[in-house]
């Protein structure tokens, strides 16, 4: 969730890139847009949030059979779907 109140909450959209282990084991989680990550305090926030989220599920539960479309994507948080 990005802060309370943060103006443009609506419009944070963060990309976390991840690269798996073929037991779901997230090996690596960054944040795509570093530039806004270090200028935007409420993207900084959402972004740290979507990092987190994306660690604790470690690891995600995926098909072994499918590790080659699997093993690295982009996870992308998209307030306005996750506010409903």
């Amino acid at each position: 969730n990005p802060p309370s109140g943060a103006a443009g909450a609506d419009a944070l959209k963060v990309d976390i890139r991840v690269k798996l282990e073929k037991d779901g084991t997230i090996i690596e989680a960054v944040i795509e847009d570093t530039n806004r990550y270090n200028k935007d305090r409420n993207f900084r926030a959402a972004a740290n949030a979507a990092l987190r989220a994306v660690l604790d599920a470690s690891p995600l539960p995926l098909p072994v059979e499918k590790y080659d479309q699997w093993r690295e994507f982009i996870f992308g948080f998209d307030q306005r779907f996750i506010s409903g």
